[in-house]
């Protein structure tokens, strides 16, 4: 009985894997360090937004989506989290997509709603920067506003 529950162990622990401390990241790829925060507009949290992260030097981009909270996590090579350390301008979106048949139901398109204004979803007018250092950012706080 011991026997099998080890083997059992043993297996379940090949098949998922240990933990060497090794990043996941592909070879090559510059480190990346952890940055989180909360996307508000309108001072509620923003859910189902998307987040991107512009390198202002051309490098590595990264991006994100908010949870119900607004919450969310950068990433530049999902599915580790971070991103290269380096000035950011940053993005967010949140939009739909809304059939429009004109009457016509073999004529069928799709139109996208911009739900937050769109300005915070071009890197020109957005006015959202970031910073990312070698110690990361946990308490990223993006205010959108009208």
């Amino acid at each position: 009985m011991y026997l099998r529950i080890s083997l059992v162990g043993f297996a379940l622990a090949a098949l998922l894997g240990c933990s060497s401390g090794q990043s996941t990241l592909p070879e090559g790829a510059p480190p990346v360090y952890d940055v989180s925060g909360t996307v508000t507009y309108n001072g509620s949290p923003l859910s189902d937004a998307i987040v991107v992260f512009a390198p202002k030097n051309g490098n590595v981009s990264g991006s994100a989506h908010t949870n119900s909270e607004g919450k969310f996590v950068a990433q530049a090579y999902p599915p580790t989290n971070g991103i290269p350390e380096g000035d950011y301008q940053v993005t967010v979106s949140k939009t739909e997509s809304v059939e429009v048949t004109g009457g016509d139901p073999d004529n069928v398109q799709t139109k996208t709603n911009y739900l937050i204004p769109k300005k915070f979803g071009q890197p020109q007018t957005s006015g959202l920067t970031l910073t990312v250092t070698k110690d990361g950012k946990d308490d990223v706080l993006f205010e959108l506003k009208d």
